[in-house]
């Protein structure tokens, strides 16, 4: 499948890019030395794809996490060696999951092509949505 590519936009040009064999449905990213982590929409099994950008104009895959069944985790936060990931209800699924997994993970990040779930935080309903984690040991997070 092709896939377009823009190649240009006000003050901007493309230097490189990575396909993610198609599975590129990426929502957000947060960048943190070298390494990119990008939370999938969740139209695929994908929740989440660790990529090497340490050199722009060749990103690499380094390791991906698949969501659980019928979740979205389509939002990361990182900071040092640990990466959120927020779980809700996949609403994009094609029909409505009965099960789902509601919270946020914990994953420890220090080797990130063994990215390792550490911890757990469930909340009730249909999970996370939004996340906040500057800096210090607070997270805020919505539903």
């Amino acid at each position: 499948m092709s896939v377009p590519v823009a190649t240009n936009g006000l003050n901007m040009s493309v230097i490189g890019h990575i396909d993610l064999d198609g599975k590129g449905d990426g929502m957000h990213v947060e960048v943190l030395d070298g390494v990119a982590y990008l939370g999938h929409m969740g139209y695929n099994d994908l929740g989440t794809s660790i990529i090497d950008v340490s050199d722009p104009t060749r990103p690499s895959l380094i390791s991906q996490i698949r969501r659980p069944e019928g979740t979205h985790s389509h939002k990361t936060q990182v900071r040092g060696d640990l990466l959120l990931v927020n779980h809700e209800r996949n609403r994009f699924e094609l029909s409505s999951p009965e099960t789902w997994s509601a919270g946020l993970a914990v994953l420890d990040i220090s080797d990130p092509a063994h990215p390792t779930q550490i911890g757990f935080y469930p909340t009730p309903g249909v999970g996370v949505h939004r996340m906040s984690w500057w800096d210090g040991d607070l997270v805020y997070v919505s539903g």
